[in-house]
């Protein structure tokens, strides 16, 4: 018997029914090749209607349970498509502790995701993280995650049902910058904010139902630098009938509501929360019918109000009435002062009979003239509580810190 002359006969066989079991299951053309690899021809579409995979591939190794691999140098072909005409998915990658989907690429992008309809790439983790991108480059304008739109999408995008929006952590694992659900922002450290050419560099506030801005600083809450021959450090707009510019309030009770400071951070003003000013000089200017003019104020000794007023006499004498707003505007615990200037040829006038409501005025030695006269009245103020000149009462210190806020804010990257 030559039995031995069966068996490529039988080996033949064998293929050929292999061939046909996976062109029935697999639809297949597989070319067998020696050492244990295969060329796979093109695939046929296998149709079936199990909730289970058509065919599925294990591989016990290291190696993918599955490989798709395109040669062509055209930018059309593809490893592998994964496609559904319906509701279902084109792609499932599902891993118990490692990634469900890893894609790689040399040159080109690792994974793309595409949608005419809905989202392109979706992210869904019950324990970890959703979605993560990593960039190791070198290059500072490389990003982990980047987003891109059109004229009218939104580059990124943050949907919040309860949590935070938004969480930056630094290098040593701390939030540095949050953006909760209400969408309120924390900042850890000193936040920089660059404003384009012409537009504010920080606007806030248009409709808010509170404060627009809020500071708060164990040196100042607020510290504003102007750049520029006209940039001003801070500047406020009241766009309501009742609005103010600039609203300050004394919370601490301190007793101070606005300091300023000169450039070697000497106190040179301040206004304290019983309305009470210190400065170094007060000055005015304005616009004459032919130049403008500076003018300087007095300074007094005491806190004092003034009043002026014209009057005449009548047989050498008349009684002089002072204003009800200026009465109330005076303190009647003290005397207050009236100077007289006649204003026509008399013996001489003086003041006699004081009260808050007013007072004489009568000529030296009987005179009974018909002389017009003006006169000014000085007075303390209505609950005036400032003594006389005091040494050392005025303000009189350094903010030595408030220099080390001023930093040239970074360029725009």
């Amino acid at each position: 018997m030559h039995i031995t002359s069966l068996r490529p006969a039988l080996t033949t066989a064998a293929i050929v029914a292999s061939a046909g079991i996976l062109a029935g299951g697999l639809a297949l053309r597989p070319a067998f090749a020696v050492g244990g690899s295969a060329i796979v021809g093109p695939f046929t579409v296998t149709h079936c209607t199990q909730s289970a995979p058509c065919k599925a591939y294990s591989n016990a190794g290291t190696g993918p349970g599955l490989r798709g691999i395109n040669t062509s140098s055209s930018s059309a072909g593809s490893g592998l498509i994964g496609t559904a005409t319906l509701n279902g998915t084109g792609v499932t990658g599902q891993g118990s502790t490692g990634p469900g989907v890893i894609g790689t690429s040399a040159n080109g992008l690792g994974v793309v995701g595409a949608s005419t309809s809905s989202i392109g790439v979706l992210g869904n983790s019950t324990s970890l993280i959703g979605v993560e991108g990593i960039s190791t480059s070198s290059n500072t304008s490389n990003a982990g995650v980047q987003g891109e739109n059109n004229s009218s999408t939104i580059a990124v995008r943050a949907n919040g049902f309860g949590g935070p929006l938004f969480v930056g952590n630094g290098s040593g694992g701390l939030d540095v910058f949050t953006v909760d659900n209400g969408g309120n922002v924390g900042v850890a450290g000193s936040e920089t904010v660059v404003g384009n050419s012409d537009v504010d560099a920080l606007d806030a506030g248009g409709i808010a139902p509170s404060r627009g801005v809020v500071g708060a600083g164990s040196v100042a809450g607020i510290a504003g630098f102007g750049e520029g021959t006209f940039g001003a450090g801070v500047v406020g707009f009241g766009n309501a009938t009742d609005a103010a510019a600039l609203v300050v309030q004394d919370l601490a009770g301190t007793g101070v509501l606005v300091n300023g400071f000169d450039s070697g951070s000497n106190l040179k003003f301040q206004v304290q929360d019983n309305g009470t000013v210190f400065a170094h000089s007060f000055v005015n200017a304005f616009d004459t019918a032919g130049q403008k003019v500076t003018t300087y104020a007095t300074m007094s000794s005491t806190p004092n109000v003034e009043d002026f007023g014209e009057a005449q006499l009548t047989a050498g004498q008349t009684y002089v009435s002072i204003k009800r707003a200026f009465a109330s505007a005076i303190d009647s615990r003290y005397t207050y002062m009236v100077f007289i200037t006649p204003e026509g040829d008399t013996r001489g006038l003086y003041v006699t009979q004081k009260t808050p409501a007013g007072f004489i005025v009568r000529e030296s030695q009987g005179g009974r003239s018909e002389a017009a006269f003006s006169y000014r009245i000085v007075a303390q103020p209505f609950r005036s509580t400032t003594a006389s000149m005091i040494p050392g009462r005025a303000p009189s210190h350094q903010l030595p810190h408030l220099a080390t806020l001023h930093h040239v804010p970074k360029s725009k990257q």
